[in-house]
């Protein structure tokens, strides 16, 4: 059977891409330098994701997996030099080190005559990871390495919600994992190098920056939109699902995620249809009203520093907006929603730090030092 690495086995790694690899035809080798997690595995041979729904829970069992400590630098040389596909789920700081690890053994594969070439799938939320792995691969690998003998890089759209454990589930069970139904798999048909594998959970498509946006601009902004109004409109409410419930709320994120999405439609012109922007912001605003995830306001708002960023969710679907002539003055709504987000006792310091700097300075000032205007 095919092999399959991957680093990282947090939630996403866990409860999304073995199964969906899995289903492909690979046998999974969970690395990662947690060893309590790793022993944990290896003694249970198995770990349960429970599947939220609205209409109630649906207990897997994934088994058949191996696990790799990512200290032991032999066992992993080794799975490197004979695996057919590496999966990254490790973010923007353990990236790097994976990129090292993996070039570690490009050349030796090569030159061995053994096996082929591998692709990576970078599960990431990283702007342009193709480049960002590419370039930090060749900082380990020889000026001379040829671009053809690297792998194929696979940039990946995520929209599975996973949300955190709470305290008593961990403690009842630490390797258990929460998740919704949704398991679709978006990858970069172009960036494969090999055959693609085969899964009905897993969808090639090109372009892949198209999906990436429409992820960051409908999926990211609308649901960290109802987060934000939330807290403004209802602050004694601590669910999405429970700030969804009102319906002017609800019909303003729809129709912030509708304009981001027509946006969309003129910057990828035959890529979606209006049908298909509307199909997916119904299904959206239905799974973030999913009462079985538990997915809090605090959570899907909190971090704000990184949310009203220069190019992510609300400044970037601003910009698109913008560019395209459409309506934006309820995304200035939106934002002054979320320069507020942090005047709340649920707020993390840093969030409240903005809020503060938001009631002395002002909306344009903040407008400004967001890029907003």
């Amino acid at each position: 059977m095919k092999k399959a690495l991957l680093f990282g086995g947090g939630n996403i790694g866990r409860s999304f891409m073995v199964p969906v690899f899995q289903d492909a035809g690979y046998v999974l080798t969970i690395a990662d330098i947690d060893g309590n997690l790793l022993d944990a595995l290896e003694r249970a041979g198995k770990y349960k994701i429970t599947t939220c729904r609205d209409r109630g829970t649906e207990d897997r069992w994934v088994t058949g997996f191996r696990t790799l400590n990512l200290s032991d630098s032999e066992a992993l040389h080794h799975s490197l030099l004979e695996t057919d596909l590496v999966i990254t789920s490790v973010g923007m700081r353990g990236a790097p080190a994976v990129c090292a690890r993996v070039a570690s053994v490009l050349e030796e594969r090569w030159k061995s005559g053994g096996p082929g070439g591998f692709d990576i799938v970078m599960a990431e939320n990283i702007p342009d990871a193709a480049e960002f792995f590419r370039t930090h691969m060749k900082k380990n690998l020889a000026p001379d390495f040829p671009d053809e003998k690297m792998p194929g890089l696979v940039a990946a759209s995520i929209g599975k919600m996973v949300p955190l454990l709470r305290d008593e589930q961990r403690r009842e069970d630490p390797l258990r994992l929460f998740a919704e139904e949704y398991s679709s798999l978006i990858l970069d048909r172009d960036g494969f190098k090999n055959s693609i594998p085969e899964s009905e959970y897993i969808k090639p498509v090109s372009p892949i920056e198209a999906y990436m946006d429409r992820k960051l601009y409908i999926h990211n902004m609308g649901h960290a939109a109802a987060a934000w109004l939330g807290r403004s409109r209802f602050p004694v409410r601590k669910m999405i699902w429970e700030v969804l419930e009102d319906k002017e709320l609800r019909d303003d994120v729809s129709r912030a995620m509708m304009i981001s999405g027509e946006a969309l439609l003129r910057e990828y012109p035959g890529v979606f249809s209006l049908e298909d922007i509307a199909d997916h912001v119904n299904d959206l605003i239905s799974r973030f009203r999913n009462r079985a995830l538990g997915d809090t306001v605090q959570r899907v708002g909190r971090d704000l520093g990184r949310k009203l960023a220069p190019g992510d969710r609300l400044a970037g679907t601003l910009s698109l907006v913008r560019k395209h002539g459409l309506e934006e003055d309820l995304f200035l709504k939106i934002f002054e929603a979320a320069l507020s987000f942090g005047n709340h006792f649920d707020a993390d310091e840093a969030d409240r730090e903005i809020s503060e700097r938001y009631e002395k300075a002002g909306l344009g000032e903040m407008a400004h030092e967001y890029s907003l205007n």
